[in-house]
């Protein structure tokens, strides 16, 4: 059983679920009795309250998105994170991340980080920061289907919290996508193992970043490997989405 870490993939599919059907609370009269109630909504209704929020909270955080690197945050999540946050570009380089940062999102480096940028991003979590890191332990040619190890420096930093990102490609025989391959004459449908598709108790119910969602279709996604020292320095790790018993890793050079 593995562990996915294609954050970036994951994190398009949790933003189109939570804005197609929301929850939001509201009230009713029970015999003269309000109550406060949760009812399934709109995404109208979702961005009206998410409107409400934000326009009745003192201060609105600030989301640094981290360039630099050959960073790649799609544009559908980040018209998302602009409806409850401040978003800046930023760049690490030999100066800390400013105080104005409460969070920063580091998503699809494909270059290095410096040992110094390395030392200002765990400065900013040792304040107190928050760090999203979607990172991608292979990078894909979208032509040929091939695979190759990324070099994913920041693992000297998750490795201190009890996590690290594999070179590998998970494959999933009993849970994957249905993809269909083009000939002359017609479409021949195939399953296809390195795009897992999770259902079921692949997916946490009782977090409520995946509580609605139904499916996730993930394509090449790479495995985790999670460490004790975690546990000794009291670090929750919160599974979100896991594939099925029956998947397995593979080399990203042997995918």
């Amino acid at each position: 059983m593995y562990f996915l870490i294609d954050a970036r993939k994951f994190a398009c599919s949790v933003f189109r679920e939570l804005t197609a059907v929301s929850t939001a609370p509201s009230f009713s009269s029970d015999f003269g009795n309000s109550r406060l109630r949760t009812k399934k909504t709109s995404s109208k209704t979702a961005r009206i309250t998410a409107a409400i929020v934000r326009v009745t909270r003192e201060n609105t955080p600030t989301l640094g998105i981290v360039t630099g690197h050959g960073e790649n945050l799609a544009e559908p999540i980040v018209k998302e994170l602009q409806k409850q946050f401040n978003i800046e570009n930023i760049e690490i380089q030999e100066i800390e991340i400013p105080s104005t940062i409460n969070g920063i999102i580091i998503a699809g480096p494909t270059q290095d980080f410096t040992e110094r940028e390395k030392f200002v991003i765990d400065q900013f979590i040792m304040r107190g920061g928050k760090v999203v890191a979607l990172l991608d332990g292979i990078s894909i040619d979208k032509n040929t289907l091939t695979t190759r190890a990324n070099n994913v420096s920041l693992n000297s930093i998750l490795e201190a919290y009890g996590v690290k990102v594999n070179n590998d490609v998970v494959l999933d025989p009993s849970s994957n996508q249905i993809l269909e391959f083009q000939t002359e004459l017609f479409r021949i449908p195939f399953s296809y193992p390195p795009y897992p598709r999770i259902v079921g108790k692949g997916l946490n119910r009782e977090s409520a970043i995946t509580e609605k969602i139904q499916a996730l279709a993930v394509p090449f996604p790479s495995s985790l490997t999670l460490f004790d020292s975690a546990k000794k320095e009291k670090i929750e790790i919160f599974e979100l989405a896991k594939t099925t018993p029956s998947s397995f890793a593979l080399p990203g050079s042997q995918a």
